[in-house]
This record gives structure tokens, C-alpha cells and sequence, in this order.
């Protein structure tokens, strides 16, 4: 179906009593996420609706994406009622969604008395998949990976709602890192919806897998495990500082964006002095403060560590990532 071109005619703008016609040309999943990322831009939600909904057959693989999308633009319009339709049907497909009372983002539907019994189902649904799922990893080699020399491993962690395929559009590594390090991009098995991910501090289940992961990485490839970095964004910088400092993992060193501060630090005074931190947050992130918190914490223990504060950034990948990657590992291997 993707190598044929899917051309669709829909009527656009909510005044006009005829309507204007547009053509979209989309080929691919990746045409439409530009196509519908433009349309948002320019705040045009109702064409975005009308878009979504036509290439819903179109992409099945992708249903629980595009459902999320009118979720989301749904929200926008105000059209409460029509998401929780879309949830019940996507229950009724095997997914969730992390509907919860508590949380602000759904106080809009706490008016409707059909949402409690769609939390419970996706509360169940969820319980389900979590017993069944289990952390993942991929292992990216150097392109001339030789079987007689040792390579520094980097470990790298997605963020809190995430999952393993936006760490790896998200972290692309140069040419010349990725000729140096085996690169290995893990994924929690604690879902948040169906399709993302997410990290919890002093987690001894995540921890004994990780474990297990890095074990399984050292006994199959040629490993300096002199040189075991950890990177992660947000939650997933959190549990790198928690998997190094309470050693899950022996690394020696760890690369944080916008990380949090772990419940609690076991550290071991005979290896910190090995571990080099590098942190990275914004001026305007909520995580600033738990970062200075560590920052304190590492004074006092003698840890090596360097903390960059971006002036007007939020919380957020910065923009200049790659600089900033070859900046901590340059600061980490001095």
C-alpha cells in the first residue's frame, strides 16, 4: 500500500458553505506526519481531524499513532465527547491510553460519567501488558567492528513517555562516535500507554533487567568495561545517574539531559572517584532545581561531575545535541 500513491480530496473550513478543496499527496507514514505537523503549525485542527482520519485505513500499523493524534486534536477543538469514543474503541482494539482521574490533563472529562468505567478498563488493560512485557535493547556495532579489538560501551535510556525508536531519532550520534563506541539504545518495560514507556526510581525489576541486558551486551561483544557510559533524557537521565551511582551498572560515566534526582543514591566510596557526570539542563526546566540538588550531592562526595544550565531552555533535548554529546564525552574520557 505505501508504494502507491494516495492522493485524498476533503473539504476544508468550518464557515464556508461550499468548501475549498485540497489535494495531499501521501506516499508515506512519514508524508503524513509533515503534512499534519504543517497543518498544526498554522492552527488549521479541523483540516488536521479531517486528514487523520482519512488515512486511518490507510496505515493500519500506525492505528494506535493516529489515534493519538486525534486525540490530541480533538483536545484542541474542544471535542471532548468524540475522544472518549475514540478510547473505547481503542480498548475495544487492545490498547491504552494512561487515563487517570488525577491527572490535569483529563479534568475536561471528568464531567462525563462514561469516563470512570473507560479509567478502570484502561487500568486493566494496562496491568495486562505489564505482565507480559520486559525491558528490550538494540546493539549498534562500529561499521568496522573487529572481533581483536575492545570498544567503550555507551548505554542510552529514552525518556520518560517514550520508547526505543524516539531515543534513536533523538540521539543520532556522528560518524566518528559511532566508529568508536558499541552504541546500545535500551527501553523500559513499564508502559505508559501502548506505545511509550517510562522510568520509576529504586524500580528493582528494571534493575535486574538492565543488569541482565548489560551482562548479555558484555558477553557478546568486545566490551572495555573500563569505559561504560550511561546517557539518558529526563526519566531515562535519572535512571542512568541511579543505575551508576548505586551500582547496577559499573559504568563510568553518565550523560544527563534535563535529568531528576533518584529517590535514593547508594554510593560506594571505593568506585565515585572513577565515575565522571555530565548534566545538562535548562534555565526554565522543572527538573532545575533537582538537578542542583545533585549537584550538591556531588560536591560533597567528590564526585566528578560538570553541570551546564542552557540560558531561555525548558525542558527539553537541546537543540545542538550533537556538540553537546561530543562535549560530555570529551569531558568524561579527559
Amino acid at each position: 500500500m505505501n508504494k502507491i500513491l494516495f492522493i485524498l480530496f476533503f473539504y476544508c473550513g468550518v464557515n464556508l458553505t461550499i468548501g475549498i478543496c485540497q489535494n495531499y499527496e501521501i506516499l508515506t507514514y512519514d508524508d503524513f506526519e509533515r503534512t499534519v505537523n504543517n497543518l498544526e503549525q498554522e492552527e488549521k485542527y479541523i483540516e488536521s481531524i479531517e486528514l487523520t482520519k482519512n488515512v486511518l485505513q490507510l496505515f493500519p500499523d500506525k492505528r494506535f499513532e493516529l489515534i493519538k493524534e486525534l486525540e490530541f486534536l480533538n483536545k484542541k477543538t474542544e471535542r471532548y465527547q468524540d475522544n472518549l469514543v475514540l478510547w473505547k474503541e481503542g480498548h475495544s482494539n487492545g490498547f491504552f491510553f494512561l487515563l487517570n482521574k488525577q491527572m490535569k490533563q483529563y479534568e475536561p472529562y471528568l464531567s462525563f460519567v462514561e469516563f470512570d468505567s473507560l479509567v478502570i478498563n484502561d487500568i486493566k488493560l494496562r496491568s495486562q501488558a505489564l505482565e507480559k512485557s520486559k525491558s528490550i535493547y538494540e546493539v549498534f556495532l562500529p561499521n568496522n567492528y573487529s572481533t581483536n579489538t575492545q570498544y567503550p560501551l555507551l548505554l542510552i535510556l529514552h525518556g520518560g513517555g517514550s520508547n526505543i525508536d524516539k531515543a534513536k531519532q533523538r540521539w543520532k550520534i556522528d560518524d566518528k562516535i559511532e566508529s568508536q563506541f558499541i552504541v546500545v539504545f535500551l527501553q523500559s518495560y513499564r508502559h505508559y500507554d501502548s506505545k511509550t514507556f517510562g522510568w520509576r526510581s529504586l524500580d528493582s525489576r528494571a534493575h535486574q533487567e538492565l543488569k541482565g541486558i548489560y551482562n548479555e551486551v558484555v558477553e557478546n561483544y568486545l566490551v572495555d568495561k573500563s569505559r561504560i557510559l550511561i546517557g539518558g533524557t529526563s526519566a531515562g537521565g535519572t535512571m542512568a545517574i541511579e543505575l551508576a551511582l548505586n551500582q547496577i551498572i559499573p559504568a563510568t560515566g553518565v550523560i544527563g539531559f534535563c535529568p531528576g534526582k533518584p529517590q535514593e543514591l547508594i554510593i560506594n566510596n571505593d568506585r565515585k572517584k572513577d565515575i565522571k557526570i555530565f548534566m545538562l539542563g535548562g534555565e526554565l526546566d522543572y527538573y532545575l532545581q533537582k538537578q542542583k540538588e545533585l549537584a550538591e550531592i556531588f560536591t560533597n562526595e567528590q564526585i566528578n561531575f560538570k553541570h551546564i544550565i542552557v540560558t531561555g531552555m525548558e525542558h527539553e533535548f537541546p537543540s545542538d545535541y550533537e556538540m553537546v554529546i561530543k562535549d560530555a564525552l570529551l569531558y568524561i574520557n579527559q
